[in-house]
């Protein structure tokens, strides 16, 4: 049975086509868990239409059955996500789906878009086949954008596999919700102080509240033209875009390690960042990148664009250094921080290694 699924509840309309194992009929009479266990993944489409889905969603739907080469008559079933989410988007998406399946024997299902984002994490519907190590009984909290300071919001479990169901799935602990930020990270709290201090981590899924502040901010600039916020991207999306940058640029005043200052390192991109303890560990100044003073930054970022010499030399020394970055180099390091220790304690205390 083919299932099509249609989703348009944030800016970006995404349509999916799978493979289920089973017939209408038994879907119909078996724990949902079950019908997922058996789903493959045939194509999907996502566009970021900026909540123009009006235009854009049947092109989309268009696009899908084309990846798969299968008819729409094929469908035996639609799921449509049916929000939290801009009333325009929903109001898309539920007519397109209504329309396509009136007048036939063609299932139609509505799924929360929260729940479905949260699904995300389980690993036979991880985007990238590559899922998060979620655990038994880690928490799953879905937020979005819903503008006007609020979030849409939910919180869920990941809960063992029983006999009816085989794989991991959710347990839905909230009903979704709008909320002020600071109001579902209360209720996300209350949660995780439930589970106790030897819980897994919880895993913190969406966009948050601020895309369209900034967004705002861009408009004001007048900047639409060679800014963009892409949002979520798989892998070699991603790493194109690295490749393609001239520079990397951080404005944060704290962080652990720069994550994505390395990764830009590794596609040969140097980096201009504020000169923070996170950063200093990712950036070697003057060699791979940068560091500025906050009040500093727009000038560094400046010298970077329009120095090609100062860009090559900064992105070849980017280069070399994320090489550095191995497993090997890692457990060596590691290992010899923990022989000195060692030996220190031995000098210390003889006869005693602790």
């Amino acid at each position: 049975m083919l299932i099509l699924g249609i989703e348009s509840a944030s800016r970006v309309a995404s349509v999916g086509l799978v493979r289920a194992a089973v017939t209408p009929d038994e879907a119909r009479h078996s724990p949902p868990g079950q019908v997922a266990d058996g789903c493959v993944m045939v194509a999907e489409v996502s566009r970021d239409t900026a909540l123009a889905h009006g235009a854009e969603l049947i092109v989309v739907i268009e696009e899908c059955l084309g990846r798969a080469g299968a008819a729409l008559d094929a469908v035996r079933c639609i799921a449509v996500g049916i929000g939290p989410g801009p009333f325009t988007g929903l109001r898309v998406a539920l007519a397109t789906a209504k329309g396509l399946v009136l007048g036939t024997d063609v299932a139609l299902v509505g799924v929360s878009t929260l729940e479905a984002l949260a699904a995300t994490v389980l690993p036979e519907w991880s985007p990238d086949g590559a899922p998060p190590d979620v655990a038994i009984g880690s928490l799953v909290a879905s937020c979005l954008d819903a503008r006007k300071g609020e979030v849409y919001g939910a919180v869920f479990r990941v809960r063992a596999p029983v006999a009816e169901e085989p794989s991991p799935r959710l347990e839905r602990l909230s009903l979704d919700a709008a909320l002020r930020p600071a109001d579902f990270a209360r209720t996300l709290g209350e949660h995780l102080e439930r589970q106790g201090s030897g819980a897994p981590p919880p895993f913190i899924l969406g966009d948050g509240a601020e895309r369209h502040v900034l967004e705002g901010v861009v408009r004001d600039l007048e900047a639409e033209s060679f800014v963009r916020m892409p949002g979520r991207l798989r892998d070699d999306e991603l790493v194109d875009l690295y490749r393609r940058a001239w520079v990397l640029t951080s404005a944060s005043a704290a962080e652990g390690w720069g994550m994505t200052i390395t990764e830009a390192a590794a596609c040969g991109t140097p980096a201009v960042v504020t000169d923070i303890s996170g950063h200093r560990d990712a950036v070697r100044h003057g060699v791979t990148g940068l560091l500025a003073d906050e009040r500093e930054l727009g000038p560094a970022i400046g010298r970077v664009l329009t120095d090609e010499g100062l860009r090559a030399r900064l992105g070849s020394g980017a280069l070399a250094h994320a090489r550095t970055f191995t497993w090997e180099a890692t457990a060596t390091g590691t290992l010899s921080a923990l022989a000195v220790e060692a030996h220190r304690l031995r000098l210390g205390r003889p006869g005693r290694v602790r």
